[in-house]
């Protein structure tokens, strides 16, 4: 009996000694789990505090390059300008450039491999120029550098085609009169939005074709002058309120001879629609 009760006994023992040694094992495997998992939360803060010092480093020198340019535009120069090939200097002030750094404006068409490169003329403190010449058949962009001990540009910007294409005749507003629901009386203007910055670029003359089906009457626009610029108003035959047009053309005479025709069935149909609601 008493050797039973010994057997026993070292039998709690060691069960005992069993389930601490577990119990400081799976102590030591929890500890050496929480070290790890804090180490990896140290490393990923540390490369997300990284990569966030980059993203914003970069945005910083984005943002710096843009200031860099403090201010430019476009001089077109008419005297030698044509409807298919416009003069410019771009002039540019920069908030700094490196002494004896060659500025350049590197311009070409729009998402094209080559760069024209011109050598900016300095015609100032940190202010430059240089010549460029434009086709209104292309789109174009450019960049202002500068080549000293370090490199130094701009990203591509785009030249606006206000510059060097014809200026758009745009809707100014419309005008009506109905009488029992019905159109009594339309008319819808139109104007250079933008002053045009060539002589030949500039609206001499616009008249609208009116078409019922293959038939057309021509009909020209009343011209008004404006504060700031030419307005010219299609004044609606009334025999245009009852039986509406199948289509509608603009017929745009610029003062260098060219004729544009532009649709604008949609347009003026749409006006015409909310003026007799």
């Amino acid at each position: 009996m008493e050797r039973k009760i010994k057997i026993l006994t070292w039998l709690v023992v060691a069960s005992l000694a069993v389930n601490v040694y577990s119990f400081l094992r799976a102590d030591r495997m929890e500890n050496n789990f929480i070290d790890r998992l804090n180490n990896l939360e140290r490393n990923v803060t540390h490369t997300l505090g990284n990569e966030t010092r980059s993203f914003y480093y970069h945005l910083n020198e984005l943002k710096n390059a843009n200031e860099w340019v403090i201010s430019k535009s476009f001089q077109p120069i008419a005297e030698v300008s044509s409807p298919n090939e416009l003069h410019f200097d771009l002039q540019w002030t920069l908030s700094e450039v490196e002494k004896d750094a060659n500025v350049l404006l590197l311009y070409r068409y729009k998402n094209q491999p080559d760069w024209l490169k011109v050598l900016a003329d300095d015609i100032g403190i940190n202010e430059f120029s240089a010549p460029l010449i434009l086709s209104p058949d292309n789109d174009y962009e450019y960049k202002i550098v500068s080549e000293g001990s370090l490199i130094k540009a701009t990203e591509a910007i785009e030249i606006s085609s206000e510059y060097y294409k014809p200026t758009p005749l745009n809707n100014s507003g419309s005008g009506s009169s109905s009488s029992n629901g019905k159109l009594s009386s339309f008319d819808i203007s139109y104007s250079q939005l933008h002053p045009a910055l060539f002589d030949f670029y500039m609206i001499k003359d616009v008249e609208a074709k009116l078409y019922i089906d293959n038939e057309y009457e021509s009909i020209p626009l009343r011209v008004s002058n404006m504060y700031d610029r030419k307005e010219w108003s299609l004044d609606f035959p009334t025999e245009y309120l009852v039986t509406k047009p199948t289509a509608i053309i603009l017929v745009i005479e610029y003062e260098d001879g060219a004729i544009v025709e532009e649709d604008r069935t949609d347009e003026v149909l749409e006006a015409m629609e909310r003026m007799s609601q």
